[in-house]
């Protein structure tokens, strides 16, 4: 029988926090997240995925999610993110972050990704309140150019494929192994597909979601 262990899922004390102006938001980089990152990976690795709607001809798109609310099953992670964020931002009032795990899964299988943006999107709450998203980068090694991009848009209506002639680039930032990055849940973003190594292997990212009270 497979143990999903999920203490691991403990935040490095010693974790290097960077925060950028870009043109259109700030976004804050957290190198060096996890505590022990071979450890969170082998753990993720156990999880199996579902597919999604948008997985295509061009993109393979998929999930691996773990709910910790069973007794004795809580993540460690959760509230001391939401400790992190409140520093990051200067907020003093409370906040909530998701007690789950979720990882986007990703492997292109076409070269569409060379002409187009994948999945440009904002992460609108559900709950009508202001949230901060984190992004978690979780491959072993990047490829130069692989990443998270942001967009300058107001108005993104979603569409998986859009073509780079008709977004415009806020900010790039270079993926590296165990980096997370933070910004507002309404600023538009969506992985940065620039490279082959990603038709080669499966791209894991996690997803956190902090919302302010």
């Amino acid at each position: 029988m497979t143990q999903f262990d999920n203490t691991v899922f403990d935040i490095n004390p010693e974790m290097v926090i960077t925060t950028i102006e870009t043109p259109l938001a700030r976004v804050s980089i957290i190198d060096n997240y996890y505590k022990d990152f071979d450890a969170v990976c082998t753990e993720i690795d156990k999880l199996p995925y579902a597919t999604t709607s948008l997985s295509n001809d061009d993109m393979f798109d998929a999930r691996k999610s773990y709910v910790g609310n069973m007794a004795g099953t809580r993540f460690s992670f959760p509230d001391k993110h939401s400790d992190i964020v409140a520093n990051i931002i200067g907020y003093n009032g409370k906040t909530d972050t998701n007690q789950a795990l979720l990882v986007n899964c990703n492997t292109a299988l076409s070269d569409k990704y060379k002409e187009y943006y994948y999945n440009a999107h904002t992460d609108l709450p559900n709950s009508g309140r202001d949230t901060i998203s984190t992004v978690i980068m979780l491959n072993e090694t990047y490829n130069e150019g692989e990443g998270l991009n942001t967009y300058n848009s107001d108005k993104l209506h979603f569409n998986s494929w859009i073509p780079r002639t008709d977004l415009e680039l806020n900010t790039f930032i270079q993926a590296k192994p165990n980096r997370a990055i933070l910004f507002s849940a309404l600023l538009p973003h969506g992985a940065a597909f620039t490279t082959s190594q990603f038709r080669e292997e499966m791209r894991y990212t996690q997803v956190i979601f902090t919302h302010l009270v």
